[in-house]
């Protein structure tokens, strides 16, 4: 048990002492990932199309992704879970986004 607890204070101690902060901040643009479910409208003009309400009665907020969505099980009006890069990178605003993942509910939302 002791032989355990000191290779865990050793593992403990290294991993506190070669990690690091940079004072000088990041070097590259950072994107704001985005994650909401969104109502599939179609594949409009050859790019996903996806809707939603930010809150309650807000005005509608249309997103539009870089190319098409493999459509073989997917209804237009299907709620759908999307991981997204606004191209603009400003959250709620309609526009093109950069589509980095979809999921398809399986039950009502």
């Amino acid at each position: 048990m002791t032989r355990i607890l000191r290779h865990l204070y050793i593992i403990i101690l290294l991993a506190s002492t070669l990690s690091s902060c940079r004072e000088e901040g990041v070097d590259h643009e950072v994107d704001m990932t985005c994650t909401d479910i969104v109502t599939f409208a179609g594949n409009i003009d050859g790019r996903a199309t996806f809707t939603f309400n930010k809150v309650d009665d807000s005005p509608e907020i249309t997103l539009r992704a870089q190319g098409m969505l493999n459509t073989g099980s997917i209804d237009e009006g299907s709620r759908m879970l999307i991981y997204y890069i606004p191209e603009n990178n400003e959250a709620y605003n309609s526009g093109n986004i950069y589509l980095r993942g979809a999921l398809l509910s399986l039950v009502p939302i």
